[in-house]
């Protein structure tokens, strides 16, 4: 049976904590030669509107379900706008939010959008 000195015990476990701090992840993102990403707000905002709307013009997005909850803020912005409505005749309004024509035009848009700007981060991929 082999006994470790504490000398070496240290030493090892010294030799081991530097490996650590060295590696990639501890490295910062330039000297990896990478460019670190930033967050648009601003595209965050306009792919979650693009979401409600996608919705909406599905018919899949119900004024008490688990979408509309959590997208509570954004179907408001929708609704507020024109985009969306439950009006289903003169005096009548259901149960799920419905594509408006401005809405429908402002979703086409928004795709055309984020199809230009997915093709000039592909540009920048390749």
């Amino acid at each position: 049976m082999s006994v470790i000195s504490l000398d070496e015990q240290r030493k090892k476990r010294a030799n081991s904590l530097r490996q650590e701090l060295v590696s990639p992840r501890n490295i910062p993102l330039e000297q990896l030669g990478l460019r670190p990403t930033e967050e648009d707000y601003n595209y965050r905002q306009m792919a979650l509107i693009l979401f409600v709307l996608d919705t909406a013009a599905n018919a899949r997005l119900k004024i008490n379900s688990r979408v509309a909850r959590a997208c509570s803020m954004w179907v408001g912005v929708c609704a507020s706008e024109g985009w969306i409505s439950t009006a289903t005749a003169e005096d009548q309004w259901g149960s799920r939010w419905f594509l408006t024509e401005s809405g429908l035009s402002t979703r086409v848009t928004l795709s055309e959008m984020v199809s230009y700007t997915k093709g000039e981060i592909d540009e920048d991929i390749n």
